[in-house]
Order: C-alpha cells, then sequence, then structure tokens
C-alpha cells in the first residue's frame, strides 16, 4: 500500500533566505495540508486551524517531549532546565500554571510598568536625533534587560549586559557537539546562574516580598507549592520568553513603522493607537515562529495521518498570515477586526501567561519613543540566523524630532 507520507514536499527553512523573510516559504508551504521540514525530519503545519487545533489537542500533540528537542545528549545536566509548564501537559501543567497565575496578576504588570517606564525615558533622552545608532545595543537590550532582571529578582545582583552573555550561551545549544572550551564555558555560567537564582530563593525564603519571585515563592494550589527545582525553571522560563520575544519585537516594531511613515504620523499624534498596532505587529511579524509538539499517538489531519511519536513544528508565524482567517492576511492593517485572534502566544492551556506583561512592555517602549520623536529610518538589519527565531542581532536606525 502506498505511503502518502513519502510524497510529502519538504521545504528547508535553514537557508539565509528564510532567516530574512520566511513568508514567501511559508505561503507556499500553506498549499499543502502537511509538510516536512530540514534534515531533523519534522512534519509540520502551516494553515491556521490546524495550528490552532494542535496546540489545543496536548491529548494528540504533546508538549512532554519539548525538552528533546532543546537538549542533545552531550548538554550537561546543570546547562538542562524542564523549563517549567513549557514541557508538560494537564494535569501536571493545570498546577503548575495555576502557581504561575498567582505571580502574574494586574499588579505585578503595574508594578513592573513603574519600574521601565522611567528606564524607557532615560534611554530614549540619550538618543540623540539625527545620529544613527544601534536600537538594540543603546535602548532595546538595556530596556528589556531591565525587565528580565526585575522578573527573575536579580535587579542589584546581575546587570542586563551578563544577563544577555547567559542566554546567548544557552542559545548556542544545538545537536552539534560544541568546542571543550565552549562546553567549559556553558557549563560555568549556568552553575553561576544557578548559584544566583539560591540566593534568590532563599532570600525570599527569609523575607517574603510582593515581587514575582516572592510569589512563586507564596503561591500554592491545593497545598502544593513549586519545589526548588521548579522555582529555578520556571525563573529560567521567564528569562528566556521575556528577554527574546520583547528585544526582538521592539525591532520589529520599529522596521514596520519605518516603512510606513503615514501610520506612524497617526501613531505619534494618538498613541491611542498604540495597543491596536501592537496586537497588529504580533500576528505579522512573530518572534517565537515555531511551536514544537510530538504526536501521542497517529493524527489525522486531511488526509496524512502524522504516526505516533512524531516531532511536529506547528508553523504560528505562517498560520498568522493564512488568508482562510485573516482577510487580506499579507497587508499590515491596525483596523483588521480580529488581528488580536492571533496564535502569536500559542493557544489553549499552552497560551503564553506573560502576554500582558510582554504587550505592556511593547507599549512603554513605543509610547516613550514616538513622544519625543517623529520619524525614524531603517539602515541596516543583522538577521538572526534561525528559523527558530524571527528577530535581529543589530539594527540600526535614524530618529528624528
Amino acid at each position: 500500500m502506498h505511503d502518502k507520507n513519502n510524497d510529502l514536499p519538504w521545504f528547508d527553512l535553514c537557508t539565509t533566505e528564510v532567516y530574512t523573510n520566511p513568508y514567501p516559504t511559508f505561503e507556499k508551504m500553506r498549499e499543502h495540508r502537511v509538510c516536512r521540514i530540514n534534515k531533523d525530519r519534522f512534519y509540520a503545519l502551516t494553515r491556521f486551524e490546524d495550528c490552532k487545533e494542535a496546540l489545543r489537542n496536548y491529548e494528540n500533540f504533546s508538549s512532554t517531549s519539548y525538552t528533546s528537542f532543546l537538549y542533545p545528549d552531550w548538554v550537561p545536566e546543570i546547562c538542562r532546565s524542564d523549563l517549567f509548564m513549557l514541557s508538560e501537559d494537564p494535569p501536571e501543567h493545570t498546577v503548575h500554571r495555576n502557581i504561575l497565575r498567582q505571580a502574574f496578576g494586574r499588579s505585578a504588570i503595574e508594578r513592573l510598568r513603574e519600574i521601565v517606564a522611567p528606564v524607557a525615558t532615560s534611554l530614549v533622552a540619550d538618543i540623540q536625533p539625527d545620529v544613527p545608532i544601534n536600537l538594540v545595543e543603546k535602548f532595546t537590550l538595556p530596556f528589556v534587560g531591565t525587565a528580565v532582571a526585575e522578573m527573575m529578582g536579580t535587579n542589584g545582583l546581575q546587570n542586563y549586559e551578563a544577563i544577555k552573555k547567559w542566554l546567548t550561551i544557552l542559545e548556542k545549544i544545538s545537536t552539534t557537539r560544541p568546542s571543550d572550551e565552549e562546553l567549559e564555558a556553558l557549563t560555568v555560567i549556568a552553575h553561576e546562574q544557578r548559584e544566583l537564582f539560591k540566593t534568590i530563593l532563599a532570600e525570599r525564603k527569609r523575607v517574603p516580598t510582593d515581587d514575582i519571585p516572592g510569589q512563586l515563592v507564596a503561591a500554592e494550589v491545593d497545598g502544593k507549592h513549586l519545589s526548588d527545582e521548579e522555582f529555578f525553571s520556571a525563573l529560567e522560563l521567564l528569562a528566556r520568553a521575556g528577554f527574546e520575544t520583547t528585544l526582538h519585537a521592539i525591532s520589529h516594531a520599529i522596521m514596520e513603522l519605518a516603512e510606513r511613515p503615514p501610520l506612524l504620523a497617526s501613531i505619534v499624534e494618538d498613541h491611542s493607537l498604540i495597543p491596536k498596532f501592537v496586537d497588529e505587529l504580533l500576528r505579522y511579524q512573530v518572534t517565537g515562529p515555531c511551536i514544537f509538539r510530538m504526536t501521542r499517538k497517529p493524527v489525522e489531519v486531511g488526509d496524512i495521518t502524522i504516526p505516533a511519536n512524531s516531532r511536529v513544528a506547528v508553523l504560528v508565524g505562517s498560520a498568522n498570515r493564512d488568508s482562510d482567517q485573516f482577510e487580506n492576511a499579507e497587508a499590515f492593517d491596525i483596523y483588521r477586526p480580529n488581528n488580536a485572534n492571533s496564535i502569536s502566544f500559542g493557544f489553549g492551556v499552552h497560551k503564553c501567561i506573560g502576554s500582558a506583561l510582554g504587550k505592556m512592555e511593547l507599549c512603554v517602549a513605543l509610547e516613550t519613543l514616538f513622544s519625543r520623536f517623529r520619524r525614524v529610518t531603517v539602515h541596516n538589519i543583522n538577521w538572526c540566523p534561525t528559523y527558530m527565531v524571527r528577530g535581529v542581532h543589530d539594527l540600526h536606525a535614524t530618529f528624528t524630532e
């Protein structure tokens, strides 16, 4: 009997062309309900409804093997994290999500806003008008780094350069074993970060606080508190998700506004448009375009059966450009009635619990930048060389008052 899976089209996402602009490739992939990608032999879903169902249905598409995608055998134990809820399904996931939710209420968002807003104001004040700058270096990195340090409780103990160094080394983990020197550096920095987390945990246990780490220590569901290891994993997840997502989203915002001077002029005059802009930005440019799942059993998608224990790439970056869900999906339209229905932050039980916090940071950054400046020009972009992250290492731009 002929196996239709052998006829599935293959797409290579590990190319400079895709890193720079994946959307033409995503459009070709959406011609098929199921594709294969790269040499890893992943199955891939690209259409909105298929991706949404895969994210919703954890009984078919499980997250429990998520860390197997991230940590090859060579990775030392000190460097491995289960990334907390990211690698869980209900019922364990439900308990941990309810604990984390207690630390991410409206008060936490307002507390963080009070901290990052003055940081944004100070950073914008240092930008010279009509002088080219690397926005990532001069604004985005210190702004987001301050927010992440506050979320982890490391303000005063660890600056944003150290956070960036730690996360950058973690990002280099791949299927290829690094040199002995690189492996030693990874081990050392992972150990240093773990010791820092132990200090934070001990302090919060000794003196309760109302910041996010303090609330994580105090939170409980049905008498259950986080274990020490779960606490460490939760902080690492907050850092990795909160840092990368917001860092790259700010760069995307500046690039999109630089291409659309009339839209920027409207936002400069009316900041109430910024939340609408942010929702459309997150649909249009997804910083994490690929979410991984593993099939628990054979799953039918159209006339294709994905075998049990198959790795599946849920390409939300493609799904958000699906014209069956979003009319004229390739257009950037802040007045789109359903732009907030994108699945950039996931869907169902695994929808990102920090999405409101990330949106707040984006809004604060844009409000502050465009309270002072009226125009921006982008000169040079250095894209991240991976299909798993849609972002830039450097963004050179000039702001004009």
